[in-house]
């Protein structure tokens, strides 16, 4: 059996409700539905016949690849409701899900996934908000079901190197300080009180660099200022209230609307099709991003919602804290010219 994670599920319970429903509702600035709405005409997938696009503009599922009607049928809303509760009651990284399983040989599919090429999950022939005309647009997907999902996930190229500088104390002794509780906060506790101040120097990753000064050319610096500040203070660090709290300790001039609206513009990139380990041309996805909330219901916001959009997203994200050792972060270091560094993970999460 077929085994995913929660939110790779997700795209397949988004897609099949989509088969059943044929329209989205936009979503407000509490994603709660609107009376607006995206309608689906098409989705365009990869079936086991290859590229296929399955046409709802009919009473049933019309699945056609290259002029030929591969397969007719009608989606069950009952079959639905059960996929959600199976990807809900999923436990693990990843597990199979039998409705799962079913619903793909039905959909004729061979992979629901789209390849890493493409920026978004979900691939579309639609007639947005206030447009007349249908046209092929791409949303990125989501999910509430199961666990707090993630905006930006943890890896190696979300690190900010720091310069530690007059530090006077051991190293041995800081990066001996352990134990599953803010190690890392009082790691840095522990630096500052030997005399060490952090300096941004650079990022892990070229590509997450720059990637970053394409939306501003301040941001990394702003970012890797508010990750400092995230691993030094407890509570939560939901990124509105990190943004603003960061303002007086950034090495520039920047008053707190510059510095929210460009962690705005990052947060929104992110969800449309930015991707740290890859070379960005600072295009986002078409039509938006599709929410799929806890009680199963899907809302959208679309490029036409972004100001909603980018609200929405600085208010209900926070920083989280990945594996250190996996990650390879934490840990005072002697760079090859000689100087002290000391790394710090970019994750960021969503609240509900």
């Amino acid at each position: 059996m077929r085994r995913y994670n929660k939110g790779e599920w997700s795209e397949l319970y988004a897609i099949y409700l989509i088969l059943h429903e044929k329209i989205i509702s936009v979503a407000d600035d509490n994603l709660e539905p609107t009376s607006q709405y995206v309608k689906i005409l098409k989705l365009l997938m990869k079936s086991i016949e290859g590229e296929a696009e399955y046409d709802i503009t009919g009473p049933d599922v019309a699945i056609v690849s290259e002029g030929r009607v591969l397969k007719r049928l009608t989606v069950d809303g009952v079959k639905a409701g059960r996929l959600r509760q199976e990807i809900s009651s999923g436990s693990g990284a990843s597990f199979s899900v039998p409705c799962g399983d079913m619903i793909m040989e039905e959909l004729l599919l061979d992979s629901f996934k789209a390849n890493s090429s493409q920026k978004s999950d979900l691939n579309t022939v639609s007639i947005m908000p206030a447009e007349s005309t249908a046209r092929e647009v791409g949303f990125s997907v989501k999910s509430q079901l199961g666990g707090l999902s993630t905006l930006l996930n943890a890896s190696q190229a979300t690190n900010f190197i720091y310069e530690v500088q007059g530090f006077t104390g051991d190293v041995a002794s800081i990066n001996n300080i352990d134990g599953r509780d803010a190690k890392v906060m009082r790691r840095i506790q522990a630096i500052r009180q030997g005399g060490g101040k952090f300096v941004y120097a650079d990022t892990n990753n070229d590509n997450f660099k720059n990637n970053l000064r394409l939306t501003d050319t301040m941001l990394p610096d702003i970012l890797a200022y508010m990750v400092l500040d995230y691993f030094s203070t407890s509570g939560l660090a939901k990124l509105s209230d990190v943004a603003r709290r960061v303002v007086p300790s950034l090495p520039f001039d920047a008053n707190e609307l510059e510095v929210v609206s460009k962690v705005k513009q990052f947060l929104s990139n992110i969800a449309l099709g930015m991707v740290p380990k890859k070379p960005w041309d600072g295009t986002v996805i078409a039509g938006g991003c599709i929410f799929v909330k806890r009680n199963g219901k899907l809302v959208v916001y679309t490029l036409y919602d972004i100001d909603r959009f980018n609200d929405y997203l600085i208010n209900n994200t926070k920083f989280d804290t990945a594996s250190t050792s996996r990650h390879k972060f934490g840990m005072l270091y002697t760079g090859t010219d000689g100087k002290l560094y000391f790394d710090l993970n970019t994750s960021i999460r969503f609240i509900h």
